[in-house]
């Protein structure tokens, strides 16, 4: 039986230095790896706060 869910990669990095990899990605000067994450938070409390119990049930039911 397949798993249902999907595994997405987050990471954690603080602001500035998304704005610094996001214009080096733009200018050519890094590639990221095919297993980096697509999706960043710039704090761990950050990352938890989307992640709450109702936060957690609206990601769910649009699952499908």
């Amino acid at each position: 039986m397949r798993n249902k869910f999907k595994v997405i990669r987050v990471g954690i990095m603080p602001l500035e230095a998304f704005k610094k990899r996001t214009i080096a990605i733009a200018k050519g000067e890094y590639k990221p790896k095919a297993d980096e994450p697509k999706i960043w938070f710039p704090s761990m409390k950050s990352l938890a706060h989307i992640l709450s119990e109702d936060n957690q049930e609206l990601l769910l039911c649009s699952c499908g």
